[in-house]
């Protein structure tokens, strides 16, 4: 696509929102008045009709690997999901789901029951200001809400690759009096796990910075009943 970055940074806002947005209406208020539709209509609006001088965006642009996918993978429909923004999962931590629920009606906003513990929502949807995150439910995929059924009642669990904490606040959520013990590589991120631990209401667990890829600074792998790894 032989455009400027600027056109292609506004052909990539157009193609993936959903609703207008005050960037297309003051750089493309034509496009702005399309973002409502569907994406094959899109792609014919920002491709320049046969015979006039310009660069066709295909959707085959977006993933030219096609020999290299797995079998069963429809191409085309692969290409299309690239533009397509994913729910916003919620899990709801136990005991606050009716309250979770209540808040969010009450403010519009609309939701799906995935599961008792889990919603999806509309991804623009702004929660902060409308239920307490980490301390009512956690923002957390369904994919990584669903490792938690892996996870035992009664256990010892080291959470090597923390990060923010998500699945930690969910292995408190399955027994609060579990032995928990997480780490990172970076500090920076594991202060944030701090404040999000304080939220969700944990103080009883052990904090460390470690390196996996250097054995010698692991804690010993025999004081845990399970490893909780979620690696970059």
């Amino acid at each position: 696509m032989n455009v400027s970055l600027e056109e292609k940074i506004l052909t990539g806002l157009f193609l993936c929102s959903s609703k207008s947005n005050d960037i297309l209406e003051e750089l493309k208020s034509d496009w702005n008045e399309k973002c409502e539709a569907p994406l094959h209509e899109k792609l014919l609006i920002i491709n320049p009709p046969a015979g006039r001088a310009g660069s066709s965006f295909l959707i085959a642009n977006v993933f030219p690997w096609k020999d290299e996918l797995s079998d069963g993978i429809e191409y085309e429909k692969f290409c299309q999901s690239f533009f397509i923004q994913p729910d916003l999962f919620l899990r709801l931590r136990p005991g606050k789901e009716n309250v979770v629920k209540q808040k969010l009606q009450q403010a519009g906003i609309i939701f799906k029951e995935v599961s008792d513990s889990c919603l999806s929502l509309p991804n623009s949807s702004k929660l902060d200001e409308i239920i307490e995150l980490d301390k009512e439910a956690v923002i957390q995929d369904y994919s990584s809400q669903r490792t938690g059924e892996f996870i035992k009642s009664e256990i010892s669990i080291w959470d090597c690759c923390a990060g923010s904490g998500g699945k930690s606040i969910m292995a408190y959520d399955t027994n609060p009096n579990i032995a928990l013990t997480v780490s990172d590589v970076r500090e920076s991120i594991l202060l944030n796990l701090k404040k999000r631990f304080e939220k969700a209401g944990i103080k009883n667990y052990k904090s460390l910075i470690v390196d996996l890829a250097k054995p010698s600074l692991q804690p010993t792998t025999s004081n845990f009943q399970q490893i909780l790894a979620d690696v970059p």
